[in-house]
C-alpha cells in the first residue's frame, strides 16, 4: 500500500523536505521505500530520517542513485540506476514523515547542474521480503524429497531381501 508518494527536483533535494504524513497501524510493519531519479551521466545521495511526530528520528539512512551512458565506436554503455529501494522496519504504531535531503553530481565531484533534475521518493507498507517467499518454496519442496526418498529406501530394502531369498 502506497502510504506517501512526494515529487521533488534536485534543488529540494539539497535544500531539504519532508514528505506528506503517513500513518502505520501495525506493530513491526515493513517499509519499502524507493527512489527515482530522471539522471544522466550524474548521482545524487538522499539522506533520510523516519520522523515520528511525537517522538522524532525514530531511524535514519542514506541510498545513493547514479546513472551513466554513453557510447564509443558505435558501441553504447549505461552503467547504475535511476532507481533504487530500502526496507525497514518501523516498529512502533503511529504518524510518521520522511525528512529528506541530499546532495548530487556529475562524476565524482559536486555540480550545482545537477540541481534541475525531476525526482520522487515513495513508502509503502505491508511490504514482504522476498525472501519469506524463497523460505516457503524450499519448505515446500521437502515435503515431496522426503516422500521420495523414503519410498526408494522402502523399495530398496524390499527387494534387497527378495535378492536374498532368491540366493538360498
Amino acid at each position: 500500500v502506497v502510504r506517501a508518494f512526494k515529487s521533488f527536483n534536485g534543488q529540494d533535494l539539497i535544500s531539504g523536505f519532508e514528505t506528506e504524513a503517513f500513518f502505520i497501524d501495525r506493530k513491526g510493519t515493513v517499509c519499502r521505500v524507493d527512489f527515482h531519479a530522471g539522471l544522466h551521466n550524474a548521482w545524487a545521495w538522499f539522506d533520510v530520517d523516519v520522523v515520528k511526530a511525537e517522538e522524532g528520528d525514530v531511524l535514519d539512512f542514506g541510498k545513493q542513485v547514479s546513472y551513466y551512458s554513453g557510447g564509443e565506436g558505435g558501441e553504447s554503455w549505461s552503467e547504475g540506476s535511476r532507481g533504487a529501494s530500502q526496507v525497514c522496519k518501523i516498529q512502533d504504531t503511529g504518524s510518521y514523515r520522511l525528512r529528506v535531503s541530499g546532495t548530487g553530481g556529475e562524476g565524482e565531484s559536486l555540480s550545482e547542474g545537477v540541481a534541475g533534475f525531476g525526482a520522487w521518493i515513495k513508502v509503502r507498507t505491508g511490504y514482504v521480503l522476498k525472501r519469506y517467499y524463497l523460505f516457503g518454496l524450499i519448505l515446500g519442496m521437502m515435503v515431496p524429497l522426503f516422500s521420495t526418498y523414503h519410498r526408494y529406501k522402502f523399495e530398496h530394502e524390499r527387494w534387497a531381501s527378495e535378492e536374498d531369498d532368491d540366493e538360498d
